[in-house]
């Protein structure tokens, strides 16, 4: 049986709350026969609709800031999609593995709430690489079927 990686408690409620979304997506007619990586993609499209639904709520209550935003470091084992990796910019490569290191340091949550601030090209880069990243890790713990 693989090893199974325990991140912090926060990416772990996230990691739950995508299965869930998951098996959500799965419901659905038009879902049904879709590649897993689709559906993990639509399942992040739909948290990230949450969250930022949530951060409107927050800025628009008298105590929302909006502050606290952390990328947290470079990781060296981040999944980059091809596209990304062959372009000339490699500060457009750092600010996706930032993002994707957030995930798992931070939360999905926050990680998609710090993506709104780049580009839509970066925000598109990000849930590629999140999603080439989270998909193996979802089928080792059984949130989605090998």
């Amino acid at each position: 049986m693989p090893k199974v990686v325990n991140f912090h408690e926060t990416v772990e409620r996230d990691l739950s709350r995508l299965s869930a979304e998951i098996k959500s997506q799965r419901e659905k007619p038009e879902v049904k026969e879709l590649p897993d990586r689709e559906v993990v993609k639509r399942s992040l499209e739909v948290i990230k609709e949450s969250v930022e639904e949530n951060t409107k709520r927050e800025e628009d209550s008298p105590s929302g800031n909006g502050k606290g935003k952390d990328a947290g470091d470079k990781d060296q084992s981040s999944i980059l999609p091809a596209y990304l990796e062959k372009m000339p910019e490699p500060q457009v490569q750092l600010e996706v593995e930032k993002l994707v290191d957030a995930v798992f340091h931070h939360g999905i949550k926050k990680a998609l709430k710090e993506s709104k601030r780049f580009p839509p090209f970066v925000q598109d880069a990000f849930h590629d690489s999140l999603v080439d990243r989270l998909l193996p890790e979802l089928k080792k713990r059984g949130m989605i079927p090998s």
